[in-house]
């Protein structure tokens, strides 16, 4: 799977402006819209598409929107309507059935998104696994970016929602969807693309010897089944050492000649280093360690630099501000 592009400049992706009014970007994220072309498998509506192999549109009335009935195969033979209108589509894992469509307007680079679908899970392919969202500008995997996964808590005979939150790493125009797991065969209905508000800062950056405060960000994404999760602290003095720390609560409390913003807190090793521009990062593993407990979907966690600055004076070291981040 490719790794998300982080080939853009630090300040788009932290400074992501807040959104207007929630606007769905799929726009016909319930199947209902397009038509197909037959009463067959590998259909979609041709307000989606079939980007690798051949995904398959189920409808409850076949002679009046083709598509494959519900019964067949006695894949979904157990769930007593579609989410919302007739129609849902399933990709099958193990034929990599790939589907997609064009979002109503590009994304925007460094601002946040929640996608939302609902899923129901087939009767005999029932194998666990889940959707893979990758984005791209063209309606293809080729050159194409994973921001998150979704899909993975379906169950059968029934619709059950699922979230994911991501940061777009570019203007992308196209949301295409990758079934993954063995023998995962599992219907989609209800989609929707809609900009949210990202992290949020928190907490006091006291000035350091550059005559401004630092500050915490990060790039990747918050999904945790990805683990692409990158800190980033910026406005620091140059080639100075420090530590990434995260928290399960905020504070703001005199630390040294700053704040400090986390509690109930744990260092991220290793140590990190900021270049010539003041700039340091980390690659946070959330499968290792503490943050391994703490990081749930849907949990807020809090994240601060801790960092030397002998030229400060007072007692040599300094903090960014805090991050709060919800984890998916």
């Amino acid at each position: 799977m490719n790794t998300l592009d982080m080939r853009l400049t630090l300040p788009a992706l932290l400074l992501a402006s807040a959104p207007a009014a929630a606007q769905n970007l799929i726009a016909d994220g319930s199947l209902e819209l397009g038509t197909i072309s037959a009463c067959s498998q590998g259909q979609t509506p041709d307000t989606w598409y079939n980007v690798v192999s051949t995904a398959d549109t189920y409808t409850y009335d076949c002679a009046n929107f083709p598509g494959l009935t519900v019964s067949s195969y006695a894949h979904f033979a157990g769930l007593p309507a579609a989410h919302d209108g007739v129609r849902f589509v399933a990709g099958w894992s193990d034929a990599n059935e790939v589907f997609g469509t064009t979002l109503t307007q590009p994304l925007t680079p460094g601002s946040w998104y929640d996608v939302r679908a609902f899923f129901s899970r087939s009767f005999t392919l029932a194998g666990d696994g889940s959707y893979v969202i990758w984005l791209n500008t063209l309606p293809t995997l080729t050159g194409a970016v994973a921001v998150a996964e979704i899909g993975s808590n379906d169950v059968q005979g029934v619709w059950t929602e699922d979230l994911a939150h991501f940061q777009s790493p570019g203007a992308f125009t196209h949301m295409i969807l990758q079934p993954i797991g063995n023998g995962y065969y599992t219907g989609s209905d209800s989609w929707s693309i809609e900009e949210v508000d990202g992290p949020q800062p928190f907490c006091e950056a006291a000035v350091n010897s550059t005559g401004s405060g630092a500050h915490m960000g990060f790039v990747g994404s918050v999904d945790i089944a990805m683990n692409q999760f990158n800190l980033v602290a910026y406005d620091l003095p140059a080639n100075v050492w420090g530590q990434f720390c995260y928290g399960t609560t905020q504070m703001q409390a005199p630390f040294g000649n700053g704040f400090r913003c986390v509690g109930a807190g744990h260092r991220l090793p290793p140590l990190a280093r900021s270049d010539a521009n003041g700039d340091a990062s980390l690659s946070v593993d959330l499968t290792y360690g503490a943050i391994a407990i703490d990081a749930l979907p849907g949990t807020e966690l809090h994240f601060q630099f801790w960092y030397r600055d002998r030229n400060g004076g007072g007692v040599g070291f300094n903090l960014t501000d805090g991050i709060t981040v919800r984890m998916q």
